[in-house]
């Protein structure tokens, strides 16, 4: 455990001030989170054709390095149709977790749990219902609205911590 609390409460601030310019400008948020996307999959490509050239091994894994290199390369150089992708795909798992969550609660029902977990199946299936019946506008601004959330809450989380490392600190 790290004990300087000074470096939490910095890496906090400056999550949330990320955070912030994401809701600020949820457009340019999006498109730095889809174009992160572009090069994890080029890099990824890269290694996996490296190392099934390495290996000298041409099958399954020189094929999805191809894939995963070709993706990257595409979504770098047409990144509104990338969000777009990113966005249907990101609507699509939140359906179907959605789904799956409605039919967990069906399980569960006779317990606790199941009003819990039935709300958020309903809740997951209808935000995927609402994303995909606007795109492609939804997209312009979903990923970065997501990336905000992500760096605000992570950045509240880190200040606390930094926080409770300075009381520690001080006993």
């Amino acid at each position: 455990m790290m004990k300087n609390w000074h470096v939490w409460l910095l890496i906090g601030s400056i999550s949330i001030l990320f955070g912030l310019f994401a809701i600020i400008n949820p457009f340019a948020a999006s498109i730095a989170v889809e174009q992160l996307i572009s090069w994890i999959f080029i890099l990824i490509g890269i290694i996996q054709i490296y190392s099934a050239w390495k290996t000298q091994r041409f099958s399954w894994v020189m094929l999805s390095g191809v894939i995963g290199l070709l993706v990257g390369l595409v979504m770098l150089t047409n990144p509104l149709v990338a969000l777009i992708s990113l966005t249907a795909t990101i609507s699509i798992l939140l359906l179907c977790i959605g789904c799956a969550k409605l039919l967990a609660s069906w399980r569960l029902r006779g317990t606790p749990f199941f009003g819990f977990v039935m709300f958020s199946g309903l809740l997951s299936v209808l935000i995927s219902i609402v994303i995909l019946a606007n795109l492609p506008n939804a997209a312009a601004n979903l990923l970065g609205l997501l990336l905000a959330i992500e760096l605000i809450s992570n950045g509240i989380s880190l200040l606390t911590y930094s926080v409770i490392i300075k009381k520690m600190e001080q006993e």
